[in-house]
C-alpha cells in the first residue's frame, strides 16, 4: 500500500492511496463557491483515469446527495452502509467502482 499526497487546486482537493486490489479515495472536496459548475466531476474523472482501469473505494455521508448523484452516473455502485465511520456516531455510503 503507497499512499499518495493530497492535491490542491484552490478551488478543488482529494487525496487518494493505492491499496492492493485499487484504490483508496480518502477525501474530495471542492470549495462552496465553486460547487455546481462541474469540478466535481472533473476530479472523479481524474480518479478513474489515474486508477487505470483498478477498483476505486470511496465513501460518503448519505445525506450528501449530490456526491452519490456524481458517483453513481459515473459508473460507482454503492457496495455497503458502514455505521460511526468515523467514530463521530455517523454512517458512510462504500462506494466502489471498476472502470
Amino acid at each position: 500500500m503507497s499512499k499518495c499526497p493530497e492535491r490542491k487546486f484552490g478551488i478543488t482537493r482529494f487525496a487518494y492511496e493505492h491499496q492492493d486490489d485499487g484504490v483508496e479515495v480518502k477525501q474530495i472536496i471542492v470549495l462552496p463557491k465553486y460547487q455546481g459548475k462541474g469540478f466535481g466531476k472533473v476530479i472523479v474523472k481524474k480518479l478513474l483515469a489515474l486508477a487505470k482501469g483498478n477498483n476505486i473505494y470511496l465513501h460518503t455521508h448519505p445525506k450528501n446527495i449530490v456526491a452519490i448523484i456524481l458517483y453513481l452516473k459515473n459508473g460507482f455502485e454503492i457496495t455497503s452502509w458502514k455505521e460511526n465511520y468515523y467514530g463521530d456516531g455517523e454512517p458512510r455510503l462504500i462506494f466502489r467502482s471498476n472502470k
